[in-house]
């Protein structure tokens, strides 16, 4: 998971810097940090399933990465690209990224470093990371709305 963290923040930045960009891997990167962050929440989920709000919490991340892909894909049905990363949305993932990786080291009795996190800290991790994830998501709702009426005007001009 580290590695994987760790590839995702630095393949942008050597892409740009090499101007290797491509539309392509504008749109396969978000979709990988989704999958990538749905596979962590499903394994937090399987191992902390005992702890009633944090599981709750962790259904809440996997509610809001499907609606952030159903959104994105909503924009490229309609011939539109999903918005650029805001800062908020890279914020969001490296504390996320900090804090499951901390939960998974370090978190209750199925860590592999047992028992470093009481729970409570835990779920205010959770938490935290969470309502940073929500903020990112809220953050592409005016670009989205934005390409949707300039669309919309575009094709009203043509009728």
């Amino acid at each position: 998971m580290v590695v994987a963290a760790l590839t995702d923040l630095f393949d942008g930045k050597i892409a740009r810097k090499f101007n290797q960009v491509s539309n392509l891997g504008k749109i396969l990167d978000p979709i990988a940090d989704k999958l990538s962050q749905m596979a962590i929440v499903i394994i937090l989920i399987y191992k902390f399933w005992d702890i009633k709000y944090f599981r709750v919490l962790l259904f809440m991340f996997i509610a809001k990465e499907l609606l952030m892909l159903i959104g994105g894909g909503l924009l490229l049905s309609k011939g539109l690209r999903p918005s650029p990363a805001e800062m908020v949305g890279k914020v969001a993932t490296t504390v996320f990224y900090v804090f499951m990786i901390m939960i998974i080291a370090f978190g209750g009795e199925n860590a592999a470093i047992k028992n470093i996190l009481p729970e409570p800290v835990m779920i205010g991790m959770v938490v935290i990371s969470l309502i940073l994830t929500f903020a990112a998501m809220f953050s592409y709702v005016p670009g989205f709305i934005k390409q949707l009426k300039e669309k919309k005007k575009f094709l009203d001009r043509d009728e």
